[in-house]
């Protein structure tokens, strides 16, 4: 079961706020980026991490 956790990144250029998730992978993270409160134009890319320690403190 993959667990959506939610990033306080600032908001985005232009866009004002966006909606940016990571989840623990198998030898990292996936982060997906939604511009929006809808599913349009959503990103999703895959972050190496193998011992999952990115931590950056801007989890909400």
């Amino acid at each position: 079961m993959l667990v959506w956790e939610e990033l306080n990144n600032g908001g985005a250029i232009g866009v004002g706020h966006c909606y940016t998730y990571r989840t623990k992978a198998p030898g990292g993270r996936l982060v997906l980026v939604n511009p929006s409160a809808t599913d349009e134009g959503m990103g999703i890319t895959f972050f190496p991490d193998p011992n999952h320690q990115w931590d950056d403190g801007n989890s909400i």
